[in-house]
């Protein structure tokens, strides 16, 4: 019994310690982009989108982005260069990251959804992309209010 309650311990606290890297790197991992972003506008991003060229709801997302409606925010974007060049043009209101381009930011490809600050500065995240920046559109400030999302 004591052995149980032993291994039952050690998973719990190998499982928080697995819970707290994945945190931190993700944590570095937005620090960077913050960086780009504050580069090229002089402010912190309040969303950031993480996408890839064959995601599911990439029409709906390209014509949320190529529109003037959707508040500035990063896009982390994974796509072939000739197709980043050109929706760089496209979504010049916001500022286009290559997410192959740097082996730290490669990491988020397996995080795709949007990733916005709210209230209290936290970053939360969803997976429903589209749906985030149609409520972007709506709202002024950006700010979304996700029944799905979640605090990283």
């Amino acid at each position: 019994m004591v052995n149980l309650l032993a291994s039952l311990l050690f998973l719990l606290i190998c499982s928080r310690i697995t819970e707290r890297i994945a945190v931190n790197r993700h944590s570095q991992l937005m620090r960077q982009v913050e960086q780009a972003y504050e580069a090229g506008s002089g402010s912190r991003p309040e969303r950031v989108v993480v996408l890839s060229h064959t995601h599911a709801d990439m029409e709906a997302i390209d014509k949320l982005l190529g529109g003037s409606a959707v508040p500035a925010c990063a896009v982390v974007f994974f796509a072939p260069s000739w197709l980043l060049q050109a929706r760089r043009k496209k979504w010049s209101g916001h500022l286009i990251l290559d997410g192959q381009a740097d082996e730290a930011l490669c990491m988020l490809k397996r995080q795709e959804g949007a990733y916005f600050s709210d209230a209290a500065g936290d970053w939360r995240f969803t997976k429903e992309i589209a749906v985030f920046l149609s409520e972007s559109r709506l709202n002024v400030k950006g700010e979304a209010n996700l029944a799905s999302s979640e605090l990283i």
